[in-house]
């Protein structure tokens, strides 16, 4: 289960929810279709140096190859930082920093954990429906 650790007072409960959707089914590997089902299309999304993708296909493949080398991972978010001037119906700016445990299916290489910051940017808010990822661009530290 994501946890989301210390965020703004202006998250709404609504909105903290999807965050740790989005996390919950990064985390899970037979998910990449739910997933997918997360962004708008097109998308924009870029992990780290990876060639950013814009279409569900795209995405569908990175998840497969993410997962090739790992057997778990665990997401947990530190901080949450919304745009306090989002104007109603509008996209949203939100602001992440985490980290991840990552355990190699190779167990000879145990596990790793990363540190990462995000920028999610969100439409639909408003809508009475599931808000979209309409771009996520996240940068990585290593160890």
């Amino acid at each position: 289960m994501t946890t989301i650790v210390k965020h703004s007072s202006t998250l709404p409960p609504s909105l903290s929810s999807f965050i740790k959707k989005v996390y919950e089914l990064s985390d899970i590997e037979s998910a990449h279709e739910e997933y997918c089902t997360l962004f708008t299309s097109p998308t924009h999304l870029q992990i780290g140096p990876m060639k950013p993708v814009t279409t569900h296909e795209e995405i569908l493949q990175i998840r497969k190859d993410s997962w090739e080398q790992f057997n778990k991972r665990r997401h947990v978010v530190e901080e949450v930082y919304v745009h306090p001037d989002a104007a109603p119906g509008s996209e949203q700016k939100i602001m992440l920093h985490g980290s991840v445990e990552l355990s190699f299916k190779d167990e000879s290489k145990g596990s790793t954990r990363a540190s990462w910051a995000a920028l999610m940017v969100l439409e639909g808010i408003d809508g009475g429906q599931e808000p979209k990822v309409k771009s996520y661009v996240a940068w990585l530290t290593m160890g």
